[in-house]
């Protein structure tokens, strides 16, 4: 674990300074906030010859992004699926139960879901996990992803829900270190916060309990 730490702080640090030196880019070329990351690395002496000439071109790559969260895509996609791929319909409120992939064993349990997705930080999410911790209410806790940051916060819930993880994603392997279960490939946005529900890692199932 130690050596696993190591090498994603290495790697964060080198990151750091690349996205230092592209805000600078962007803030120099009057982008605006967010739009330097839609230029591939190859386009960006254009980019600074010609800001102008890339707007309709940032616009449509933002656009295309956008609908990416909207795409109903399948764990697995063969070449029988391209042709069938849209944006999802679904009433995102009207389930009663939900299936997802196996990422960590852990204990069935009832409680109640913080999403992180829809918190603005750490330290809000861990305002409102204290609330329920102080009822003595277990907590699912859900995100599209996990890092580093969120190890407190692992610490205190009773379940991961995963959005987008594997086996090896950091969220698993903490569950799994702490004994928790951990349930991968559920939309997070299914899941709102205060949202009562049955957590069972065991069958890869979370269920609304109205």
């Amino acid at each position: 674990m130690a050596l696993r730490e190591t090498i994603k702080y290495l790697f964060t640090q080198e990151y750091s300074l690349l996205r230092d030196a592209l805000q600078t880019l962007a803030s120099r070329l009057g982008l605006k906030d967010g739009d330097i990351y839609f230029v591939y690395p190859k386009e960006l002496p254009n980019l600074v010859a010609d800001p102008s000439s890339f707007n309709h071109l940032l616009q449509s790559r933002k656009q295309s992004f956008s609908n990416y969260d909207k795409l109903n895509l399948p764990h697995i996609i063969r070449d029988s699926d391209i042709a069938f791929l849209k944006l999802s319909s679904e009433d995102v409120d009207d389930f009663i139960e939900i299936r997802g992939k196996f990422l960590a064993e852990g204990q069935q349990v009832e409680g109640v879901v913080v999403n992180l997705d829809q918190l603005e930080d750490p330290r809000q999410a861990s305002q409102v996990m204290d609330t329920y911790r102080n009822q003595g209410i277990p907590i699912i806790l859900v995100a599209t992803q996990m890092n580093l940051g969120h190890d407190p916060l692992i610490a205190l819930s009773s379940g991961l829900v995963l959005e987008n993880a594997g086996i090896v994603s950091h969220g698993a392997q903490r569950a799994r270190e702490l004994g928790k279960g951990a349930i991968g490939g559920i939309r997070s946005e299914r899941l709102k916060t205060g949202m009562k529900v049955l957590f069972d890692p065991a069958n890869k199932l979370v269920r609304r309990i109205e």
